[in-house]
């Protein structure tokens, strides 16, 4: 490839974030750029900080023997909205990724709806996503996504709702 003229960069490892930040760095300069990794967290990555004024990222991921389809990061935040694309660290770290364990009993894809289908759930997540959010507000934000994502109702602590869910 690199014979070729293409751009190629190689991560021994865990390397989610030196490749989107990689990608990321390629399209600012209004290169197109193809990622190849069957890697949700980098998807994730790619999707959060892509901005409209880069050249198209596309993701494929990889077969054993050839390339699969190609996913525009771009046609992915247009689809899912800029709110949810600024969310999509919170909903992704919830729902489980390769660093963390999912959350008993629900799926990524239940974690999504129940997230982004709440108003109430999405001002929390604002919270989080808030670099200048206090640490109690957090905390008491993170408690009220997972109050959120097991049917609790608003006025549930997550101590409570524990405690009704095991009698």
């Amino acid at each position: 490839l690199t014979d070729g003229g293409h751009t190629v960069r190689q991560a021994a490892g865990d390397a989610d974030c030196d490749i989107a930040t990689a990608a990321l760095n390629i399209a600012k300069e209004n290169k197109k750029v193809i990622v190849i990794a069957d890697d949700t967290d980098i998807l994730v990555l790619l999707v959060y900080h892509f901005k409209s004024t880069m050249s198209e990222i596309y993701l494929s991921t990889s077969g054993k023997k050839k390339i699969g389809e190609m996913i525009s990061i771009k046609l992915i935040q247009e689809k899912i909205g800029i709110e949810v694309s600024r969310q999509i660290l919170v909903i992704h770290a919830l729902g489980g990724c390769d660093t963390t364990s999912a959350l008993h009993g629900k799926s990524k894809s239940t974690v999504y709806k129940k997230l982004t289908s709440s108003t109430e759930a999405n001002q929390l997540m604002e919270v989080l996503c808030n670099e200048n959010s206090e640490v109690d507000q957090v905390t008491e934000a993170g408690c009220k996504l997972l109050v959120t994502v097991y049917g609790g109702k608003s006025s549930d602590t997550l101590n409570g709702l524990r405690h009704r869910k095991y009698s």
